[in-house]
């Protein structure tokens, strides 16, 4: 368990959000859908983008304005569990290669007061940045991990993956209708 400063907000880490078995379907999926016409990523930063959903708050790389049934068990659960008060709008799936990150940076608000992200296949490490200051901390993301980000993290620290050690991929729920 890691252990956060007190004045960030709320940062929480569910570990085996999912099971081995639901992981493995996921990623068959994922992996059959990112074709060669997919816009890929040269060099240090994530490989693949791709985008189910509302295109706020970001209108680039959204293959389909409805979000795939394989992905619906996971929004079932994010409510049924009352990790999110309204069923996300959006996903955003990011696949990172070896030596691959997400540079720092703090979602837009459009996206909702929570940023949820589900990590698969292999760990990663999440460094959060107080951007007015030197602060920072770390957490570690095992396979299986959700992450959530609300209240002050979300809003004024930024958010950064390191650089993986292995293939990752990430989805990120988000749910602009709470912005309205």
């Amino acid at each position: 368990m890691v252990v956060l400063p007190k004045d960030v907000g709320t940062v929480n880490v569910i570990e085996d959000f999912i099971t081995p078995a639901e992981e493995q379907t996921l990623l068959a999926q994922i992996e059959a859908g990112i074709s060669t016409g997919t816009k890929r990523q040269k060099g240090a930063v994530r490989n693949v983008v791709q985008r189910w959903g509302s295109s706020v708050p970001y209108r680039n790389d959204i293959l389909s304005d409805v979000i795939p049934e394989h992905f619906q068990f996971l929004l079932d659960r994010l409510v049924a569990q009352n990790l999110v008060a309204h069923r996300p709008d959006s996903i955003t799936m990011n696949q990172y290669l070896i030596k691959q990150a997400i540079l720092a940076h703090i979602d837009l608000p459009e996206g909702g007061p929570v940023i949820t992200v589900l990590s698969l296949k292999s760990p990663a490490t999440m460094l959060f940045r107080y951007r007015q200051t030197e602060r920072m901390f770390a957490v570690p993301l095992p396979p299986r991990s959700l992450v959530q980000m609300r209240d002050e993290i979300r809003y004024n620290w930024t958010h950064e993956i390191q650089p993986v050690l292995d293939t990752r991929y990430s989805l990120v729920f988000r749910c602009s209708s709470e912005v309205i």
